[in-house]
């Protein structure tokens, strides 16, 4: 691996958040399981948490 490569992995800070890598799930608007009128249903929670249970640093 590459020495720039391999920096995705080191911990580091955003502002005073520490993230345990640099790897960010970036926003998505593809699961339409939030109500119409955006609120947060538990299909949606249950998903996000998977995302979480990945090695992904940040999730936005």
């Amino acid at each position: 691996m590459t020495q720039t490569l391999s920096r995705l992995f080191e911990p580091t800070t955003w502002g005073k958040l520490p993230v345990r890598n640099r790897i960010k799930y970036g926003a998505c608007c593809v699961s339409n399981y939030n109500e119409r009128d955006g609120t947060i249903t538990v299909r949606e929670l249950g998903r996000m948490q998977v995302i979480a249970g990945t090695d992904c640093g940040i999730i936005t």
